[in-house]
């Protein structure tokens, strides 16, 4: 299990290919995995990087290359926006910038399109993601990784063991640089998700405007932290929608926390 790194609750309201250098030493530089990204609408983001895990004449889980692994421009898209979900990490991307407006990113979309066009985030895609957050960060000068994945379907008290996604978790941590994931939006009160429940991964739980836990963060040992759990981004078709829950919380808090360094 992990360890507990102590509850901290804000009330704030809210080119690609070569390796990037930050221009300032104010200017922070956030990777966040998730889902999809069309760098083309958010031009914060200064890198992009795709990873799949293959089925077998499946060929719609891949990266827009053909392939399990792609890097650069492009690599984080996908050809079709309507499909359910696609769009989480297009829109919590948004929530870092919205915080800090000079933040950069370097976004990992660890997203397959099935045929039955629907996403599957694969468990070995987030680790390998995490591994390739710790081998590149220098290269990109990141300065912290969010996670607004999880999955609660383990036993209270445990935590899923991975690791490839550990090892990773302790290359960033050698490197001091901080690993935050929401705690899932499953209303347990005994358990936060995977992978927030990690050893010296920052859980980031929900919070309304107010101060007051959303009652669908799982919470408990290995929420490590609190954040407002909303905030109005402007979606794929360009309308300013209001989203909800942990999945915001990680990357806006780990947005202010580097704001505030």
């Amino acid at each position: 299990m992990k360890k507990a790194v102590g509850i901290v609750v804000s009330m704030l309201v809210v080119v690609f290919l070569q390796p990037y250098t930050a221009q300032a030493n104010d200017q922070k530089v956030i990777a966040i995995i998730d889902t999809a990204m069309d760098s083309n609408k958010n031009a914060s983001v200064i890198h992009e990087v795709c990873i799949t895990t293959l089925t077998v004449n499946d060929t719609a889980r891949y990266c827009p290359n053909g392939t399990q692994f792609q890097e650069g421009k492009g690599a984080a898209n996908v050809r079709d926006w309507t499909i359910s979900g696609i769009d989480h990490g297009f829109n919590i991307a948004q929530v870092a910038t919205n915080i800090d407006p000079n933040v950069k990113i370097v976004f990992i979309r660890i997203s397959e399109i099935t045929s039955a066009r629907t996403i599957h985030n694969h468990g070995k895609s987030l680790a390998n993601a995490v591994k390739w957050v710790s081998d590149n960060a220098s290269r990109f000068s990141i300065d912290a990784l969010s996670i607004s994945q999880s999955r609660s379907n383990f036993t209270a008290g445990t935590c899923p063991v991975d690791a490839v996604l550990e090892s990773g978790v302790q290359g960033l941590k050698a490197q001091g640089i901080a690993v935050y994931a929401a705690t899932g939006n499953d209303s347990k009160t005994n358990m936060v998700g995977f992978p927030a429940c990690v050893r010296d991964v920052v859980g980031v739980g929900a919070i309304t405007p107010t101060g007051v836990i959303y009652k669908t963060t799982n919470s408990g040992p290995g929420m490590d932290a609190t954040f407002l759990g909303e905030a109005k981004v402007v979606n794929y078709r360009g309308s300013l929608i209001t989203i909800h829950g942990t999945s915001v919380a990680s990357p806006g808090y780990a947005a202010n926390v580097l704001k505030s360094r």
